[in-house]
């Protein structure tokens, strides 16, 4: 039995749609990708969102605004 597979998309990063959404600046996302990345030497996983959200960058409700774009590209997809 064959398995129906999807093709890849790639979607646009989470920072990069946040700025083009107006929410954050690229000077912002790349002070939190420098966070994360420090984070992640420790140890930690943590999403580029939470990290925006832990440094005041951007709300819980934005955050949930930039993530519900990615739902319309994979409706579209279907």
């Amino acid at each position: 039995m064959a398995i129906a597979r999807t093709p890849h998309v790639r979607l646009e990063p989470f920072g990069m749609r946040a700025v083009r959404l107006g929410l954050v600046s690229v000077e912002q996302v790349e002070k939190a990708l420098a966070v994360q990345k420090m984070l992640r030497n420790k140890g930690q996983h943590v999403l580029i969102g939470m990290v925006m959200v832990d440094l005041e960058m951007l709300t819980t409700t934005q955050l949930l605004a930039v993530l519900r774009t990615y739902e319309t590209v994979e409706e579209e997809r279907s």
